[in-house]
This record gives C-alpha cells, sequence and structure tokens, in this order.
C-alpha cells in the first residue's frame, strides 16, 4: 500500500494548500493548478521548489534528485527533513536504476534554507506537514502523504520494491508538476 497513487479529489488530504478554494478544486495529482506561478517579483529568476520529509533521508532527497533530473536547469530544487538523518542506501539504489544519483546527497534541516524564498513548497508527509513553518501569503503549498519506505524491513528485494513505486508515484506528480510551473513561467515572462 505504501507509495500506491490514491484518488484524489477535493475532499482528499493530497490537494494543493493553496490561498483559494477554487485553486483546491482544481487541483490535479497533488494540487498543480493554472494559478501556479511565481511568487511577485521574481519573474525573471528560475522556480524554486522545495521538498519536505521527515529525515531529508529517503522521500525528499528521491524528490529533490527526480525534479533537478527532469527540471533539467529551469528550476532550483531543495530538499529539507524536520528531523534530519542518514540518507538511505535504498533510496540511492533505487533513484540509481534511473540513472539519477542522489548518492552525494546530505540530510538538511529546515534552518537550511530560506524558506520564504520558494515559490513552491511541497511536503511529502503528514509528520513534516505538520511540523513545517509556514510560509507568506504568496506562497504555493502542496501536500502529498506519500508512504515512508524507510520503515520497512525484510530482505532488500521486497523492501526495494516498495522503494520504486515511491521513486515512481514522486516522478510521475513532479513531471506534471514541473510541466504546469513550465508552462506558467512562460506565461509569466511573457
Amino acid at each position: 500500500k505504501s507509495g500506491a497513487m490514491p484518488h484524489t479529489d477535493s475532499t482528499d488530504s493530497m490537494h494543493a494548500l493553496t490561498h483559494t478554494e477554487e485553486n483546491k478544486k482544481n487541483s490535479a495529482i497533488g494540487g498543480v493548478n493554472s494559478r501556479l506561478a511565481l511568487q511577485p517579483g521574481r519573474a525573471q529568476k528560475p522556480f524554486r521548489l522545495l521538498f519536505v520529509c521527515t529525515g531529508n533521508a529517503c522521500r525528499s532527497p528521491m524528490a529533490e534528485g527526480i525534479a533537478r533530473h527532469y527540471g533539467m536547469g529551469r528550476v532550483e530544487v531543495f530538499s529539507v527533513g524536520v528531523t534530519p538523518a542518514t540518507l538511505d542506501r535504498r533510496a540511492v539504489l533505487a533513484m540509481a536504476e534511473m540513472g539519477i544519483d542522489i548518492s552525494s546527497h546530505v540530510p538538511k534541516g529546515v534552518g537550511a534554507v530560506a524558506i520564504g524564498e520558494m515559490d513552491l513548497v511541497v511536503t511529502l508527509c503528514d509528520y513534516a506537514q505538520g511540523l513545517f513553518p509556514s510560509g507568506s501569503p504568496t506562497q504555493h503549498r502542496l501536500h502529498w502523504s506519500i508512504g515512508d519506505p524507510y520503515q520497512l524491513w525484510g530482505p532488500d528485494w521486497l523492501v526495494l520494491k516498495t522503494y520504486r513505486r515511491v521513486r515512481d508515484d514522486l516522478t510521475l506528480r513532479i513531471r506534471s508538476l514541473l510541466l504546469d510551473s513550465r508552462e506558467k513561467t512562460s506565461a509569466t515572462q511573457s
């Protein structure tokens, strides 16, 4: 069950944490919608994206690696954890299978980034969502409740299946997010 993409609707917990009810109703794959854009005054700068999870050891480094890979330099990507832990070797293995190297990632805490300068903050678990500080009123927020494979035990071949599902779920969501942010950034700059 961990890592599976649940059905989303306006009552689901995987909606955009944005500033209007219309944004919530228009959310797709976790809340990216036509209102997503750069914060005011940042039109000529890359879109800044922050992923937050519990330990910055598994889900958020995976998300950061995926976003960097598919963002192809068009976005600045960061990740943090509310209680940083050691980088998960199985997350590194799952990402290496798709050609993304996160082995040099160093887990960081919330204080390691300028939260107020982010265009979008995506919390990847309920724990992080509850503890992560609020941003500015113009900052967009999303919450994706992604299961934590870090807590699983068993033979590596079996546990890695769950890591792959989390990786694939994140890939689908992030590719959609980046496509939407690219379209909105292009519209803002024209």
